[in-house]
């Protein structure tokens, strides 16, 4: 996933679940996790990856992401950074 979304500008994930109190959906919340690992992978220094079961991005590639899915929020796409 990491490296299939690297370098693009913008991501928007459509999801039919919601968490009332939560920041993100749960899927948005796992992709964006998994792209932050793999920017901290780029960040590493020496050569040893704290995630080397994902690619390694640089910070600089990371794309912005859009999320839309609950009935609440189906009208409109807000942007989640």
């Amino acid at each position: 996933m990491t490296q299939l979304l690297a370098g693009k500008k913008a991501v928007a994930v459509l999801e039919r679940t919601d968490q009332p109190l939560a920041v993100d959906p749960p899927m948005l919340r796992e992709i964006r996790a998994a792209m932050s690992q793999a920017a901290e992978n780029g960040r590493a220094q020496n050569g040893s990856k704290p995630f080397p079961h994902l690619a390694t991005i640089h910070p600089a590639d990371m794309p912005d992401f859009y999320s839309a899915g609950s009935a609440s929020a189906a009208a409109t796409c807000s942007r989640a950074t």
